[in-house]
């Protein structure tokens, strides 16, 4: 068979291989499509962009979100049930979350914060498996959905109103209800939602309650003993340093897995 003769010089042959071998390795860069205004997609989309992660990788996080809520919620059952109350079980709220309906109030401050403490601490519990998972079976997956865990029990500490954190603190100081609420109004300004707009109305009244006057049944619910006070407070600051750190290992773990955000997340690079 007769040589290619175009292609037979020393020089092309040469640098053609040379090509061949030292040729970028392929990156495959995903734009984020436009989203409709449908929640579901909407929270697809949300779900893979915090991460900087293609829309379709959030649809497999969505799918194994409620299971996460609900370890949360029954953290909060649990403690619920174990002081006694009478509650019912956790109800869910498309593309918004998950509740427990206390059918008995708590009958003093420190019973409402091990209440209040008792999802978090589950949910960062399920979370922290769901991470141990992903780096047993190499499934980056799992470790977003570690991620996302770590994050929305973060956000459920925040120290005001109807999250978590703002029962907590009735253990601790109620004015940790202020510095909580401008927190929450900064993060619904720099990330405008309409779930976190209406977290930051529905909180209003308890700031109020900052500024009126207590009555003495109000002075006996927040009674509180130190050593009640200094548990409560290692608790709740030692697991929002440890969600914090969570979220920082889970991110790096992404990243060595090639998931890295660019651009704010409107591109995902895939080696």
């Amino acid at each position: 068979m007769e040589p290619d003769k175009k292609g037979a010089g020393p020089g092309r042959g040469r640098g053609r291989r040379d090509r061949e071998v030292f040729r970028e390795p392929q990156v495959r860069s995903f734009a984020a499509p436009e989203i409709s205004s449908d929640p579901a997609e909407v929270w697809r989309h949300n779900a893979a962009d915090d991460l900087g992660l293609h829309p379709d990788m959030g649809v497999a996080i969505c799918a194994r979100f409620c299971p996460s809520i609900l370890v949360h919620e029954s953290g909060h059952l649990l403690v619920a049930k174990k002081f006694g109350l009478k509650v019912g079980a956790p109800v869910f709220i498309p593309f918004m979350g998950a509740f427990i309906a206390l059918k008995e109030a708590p009958r003093n401050a420190w019973m409402e914060a091990c209440v209040g403490i008792g999802g978090p601490l589950l949910g960062s519990l399920g979370a922290l498996v769901c991470n141990a998972l992903g780096e047993f079976f190499a499934a980056p997956i799992f470790i977003a959905l570690a991620w996302f865990g770590y994050f929305l029990n973060l956000f459920n500490l925040t120290p005001v109103g109807m999250l978590d954190g703002g029962r907590i603190v009735t253990a601790l100081s109620r004015w940790l209800w202020l510095p909580g609420f401008a927190l929450l109004i900064w993060f619904a300004w720099k990330y405008p939602n309409f779930i976190i707009w209406l977290i930051v109305l529905l909180s209003l009244p308890r700031i109020y309650s900052l500024f009126r006057k207590r009555t003495e049944e109000e002075q006996r619910y927040f009674e509180v003993t130190p050593s009640q006070r200094c548990l409560m407070s290692v608790l709740y600051f030692g697991l929002i340093a440890v969600l914090l750190f969570g979220m920082h290992v889970a991110q790096q773990d992404l990243n060595k897995y090639g998931f890295r955000s660019h651009g704010h997340g409107h591109d995902v690079i895939v080696q």
